[in-house]
């Protein structure tokens, strides 16, 4: 019986005493952590939209080598650094509300981003090879004797 005294008395430990403590308990848990007194502001400094823009600049490496067909001013135009930055802001904006990282992200969405970056690739050779078949004349005789 002491071995059951002894569980009961720890399991007192952790009682709760009220659902106010209880709530109490939550929000502390919620809470994002206090920084240590004297702690490097470098430690706390926000790198979202950093992270984000690196991100984005990966992305536009991948689609740099996939729009073959654009010259260099085109594909500025659409992955220029401009761009990239005005959607890192907003992004980042976007990020911080719903308490998401980089890191997060990646790890969460990371497989479905890589099976589209191999993906699209060939899908745009395709459609481009598709478009050029169609568009190609045909000649009436191809594969047919002519008859006198």
């Amino acid at each position: 019986m002491s071995g059951e005294t002894e569980q009961v008395q720890a399991t007192d430990l952790h009682r709760v005493e009220s659902l106010d403590e209880l709530a109490a308990q939550a929000a502390a848990m919620d809470a994002p952590a206090a920084a240590a007194p004297g702690a490097s502001a470098a430690l706390m400094h926000d790198t979202t939209e950093a992270d984000l823009l690196a991100a984005l600049r990966m992305a536009q490496a991948v689609a740099r080598g996939g729009c073959w067909w654009l010259d260099e001013k085109q594909f500025d135009a659409l992955w220029g650094e401009a761009t990239l930055r005005s959607i890192a802001g907003p992004g980042a904006e976007i990020m911080r509300r719903h308490g998401w990282t980089m890191g997060d992200m990646l790890s969460k969405y990371g497989p479905y981003l890589a099976l589209g970056g191999a993906i699209v690739p060939p899908a745009l050779a395709t459609i481009a090879a598709y478009k050029q078949a169609r568009d190609k004349p045909h000649r009436a005789d191809d594969g047919q004797q002519q008859s006198a």
